[in-house]
């Protein structure tokens, strides 16, 4: 049970900030550009991340995470997504602060 608490996390925030994203009327999810360039961000945040584990740097603890790996012991499936997440988190954080400020 504890394997999937950290995907669960990981979802349950990605729905957190969704809803606010629509709540606020920018509505990113649903502009396929946007996730273009969120995916774009990942992959590079990615990209940082299979360097660090290939170097050692980068470490998972097979306790926490669910047991589905991409290619590495140390690449869980719950990586690429919380990649995702911060990208879209970030965007509307930027967003959210430039509305506040006008």
């Amino acid at each position: 049970m504890i394997r999937y608490v950290y995907l669960a996390l990981i979802l349950l925030s990605f729905a957190f900030v969704a809803s606010w994203d629509l709540r606020t009327g920018s509505r990113f999810i649903s502009r396929p550009q946007v996730w273009l360039a969120i995916g774009c961000s990942a992959t590079f945040l990615l990209l940082a991340d299979i360097i660090g584990i290939q170097l050692g740097i980068f470490m998972t603890n097979s306790q926490y995470v669910s047991g589905i790996f991409l290619g590495s012991r140390n690449l869980p499936l719950e990586e690429p997504l919380l990649l995702l997440f911060i990208s879209y988190f970030s965007l509307i954080v930027d967003h959210t602060v430039k509305r506040f400020f006008r």
